[in-house]
């Protein structure tokens, strides 16, 4: 008996995962690669972006198709249910939504404080001493 031995029927989907993951990242990846070198599009212009944001996605774009590959695994409602389920209790997600906005808008009122304190106005350049 392995460490890793396989759970029965899921086998399957993870392939099937895997290779799309690493098929359509690598492939997006790899061409927007040749597109920049051929100089055929640069950063900013539609296909550039549009294969940036193909491989950015690839593995959520994967999960679906291995899903839809292998049905008789579970359906995809049965996916987006246990996809879209709240395992925490509120308060977690409240704080989990809230705290990014919290930290920036301290961060922003401390420089905003450090300016008047100082009497300083900011700049888009450094100076140096």
């Amino acid at each position: 008996m392995t460490a890793f031995a396989p759970v029965a029927g899921s086998n399957r989907r993870v392939w099937v995962y895997l290779a799309a993951t690493f098929a359509i990242t690598w492939g997006a990846w790899w061409g927007l690669v040749w597109i920049a070198r051929a100089g055929v599009s640069a950063f900013g212009e539609p296909l550039f972006m549009s294969l940036y944001m193909l491989g950015g996605f690839g593995p959520t774009i994967a999960a679906y198709l291995a899903v839809l590959a292998t049905r008789d695994e579970g359906t995809l409602a049965e996916f987006h249910s246990r996809l879209l389920r709240w395992r925490v209790a509120g308060r977690y997600w409240s704080m989990a939504l809230i705290f990014p906005f919290l930290l920036a808008g301290s961060l922003v009122l401390g420089v905003g404080l450090a300016f008047l304190v100082f009497d300083r106005q900011p700049s888009a350049s450094p100076q140096y001493a």
